[in-house]
């Protein structure tokens, strides 16, 4: 277990990757939650971190992601930056024509 992300213990800490066409999110709280998004179905991403995150250099994670009449809308919370700041750069869509290398899957 894990006492130093934001102060409080935590055992179930999320995994966010990327393939070239698919990002996996998973996270956990009362139960396991994993969400499979087609770069194509990506309607948004946006990153936040309050000031213990900032100083602890992790981040939150939300996706919008076109599923249905409403979407979906997925969260990888406390996130290292630097996996937070490849996954924006994955979804841009100025690189969309462009070969990325994945984000490797972390294990936090």
């Amino acid at each position: 277990r894990l006492t130093d992300v934001t102060g409080v213990q935590t055992c179930a800490l999320p995994i966010l990757g990327t393939t070239s066409l698919v990002a996996v999110l998973r996270t956990r709280g009362f139960s396991r939650s994993t969400a499979i998004v087609p770069r194509r179905a990506v309607q948004f991403v946006q990153t936040s971190r309050n000031f213990l995150q900032r100083r602890r250099r992790v981040a939150n994670v939300e996706v919008g992601a076109a599923a249905g009449a409403s979407g979906r809308r997925f969260h990888a919370n406390e996130v290292d930056e630097q996996t937070a700041a490849q996954f924006l750069a994955w979804c841009s869509p100025r690189s969309a024509g462009e070969v990325h290398a994945e984000v490797p899957i972390q294990h936090t």
